[in-house]
C-alpha cells in the first residue's frame, strides 16, 4: 500500500471515531429532551435519527479503516509535529470556528433561560406561538455563519436568517405538529 493510501486509512480511522462519538453524544443529548406524548412527537426524534446515521456510517468507515491499517497510521497523524502544523492552518481555524458556533447553538438551543422569553399571540380561537428562544438561537447562528463566511450582504443575511428561522419553526410546530423547544 502506498503512502497516500495509508495516510487516508489513518485519516478515515480518526474521522470515523469522531463521527461515532458525535453520533452517540447526539443520541444521548436528544433522549434527554422533553418527550411530550411519545418519542415520535418529541423534538428529539430527528437528532436521534441523525445521531444513529452518524454512528452507523462512522462504524462502517471505522471497520474499513482498521482493515486498511488505519490504526498504525493514526498515531503518526496525531504526532505533535502534525498537530502543530494543523493548528496553524487557516482552513483548520475556519473549520474550528464554525464547529464552535455549532456547539454554541446546540448548547443554547432550548436552554431554560431562553425558554422564559417564549409567548403566544391569541386571536379569537387561534393561538400563534412565538418561540423567541428558537428565533434567537437559530437566527443568531445563521447570521453568524453568513457573516463569518461572507456568504451575502449583511442585510440579506439578516433577512434570510429571520425568514429561515420562521419557516423552520412554523413548519415543524404547526405543519408537522412537532413541538420545538
Amino acid at each position: 500500500m502506498d503512502q497516500d493510501n495509508r495516510r487516508l486509512a489513518g485519516s478515515d480511522f480518526i474521522a470515523s471515531a469522531i463521527f461515532i462519538a458525535t453520533g452517540m453524544l447526539t443520541i444521548i443529548l436528544s433522549l434527554r429532551m422533553r418527550i411530550f406524548r411519545t418519542i415520535i412527537v418529541s423534538p428529539g426524534l430527528f437528532p436521534v435519527i441523525i445521531g444513529g446515521v452518524f454512528v452507523v456510517f462512522g462504524g462502517v468507515i471505522f471497520i474499513l479503516a482498521i482493515r486498511r491499517g488505519g490504526v498504525a497510521e493514526a498515531g503518526s497523524i496525531l504526532s505533535a509535529a502534525n498537530l502543530l502544523a494543523t493548528w496553524r492552518s487557516p482552513r483548520f481555524r475556519r473549520g474550528m470556528t464554525i464547529f464552535l458556533a455549532i456547539l454554541a447553538y446546540v448548547l443554547l438551543f432550548g436552554h431554560p433561560w431562553l425558554a422564559r422569553l417564549n409567548f403566544a399571540f391569541v386571536a379569537g380561537d387561534v393561538m400563534i406561538p412565538v418561540n423567541v428562544s428558537f428565533f434567537l438561537t437559530t437566527g443568531g447562528y445563521l447570521v453568524f455563519n453568513f457573516f463569518y463566511l461572507k456568504a451575502m450582504r449583511p442585510s440579506m443575511a439578516i433577512l434570510v436568517s429571520i425568514l429561515s428561522a420562521l419557516a423552520i419553526f412554523y413548519a415543524f410546530s404547526i405543519g408537522f405538529g412537532v413541538p420545538v423547544p
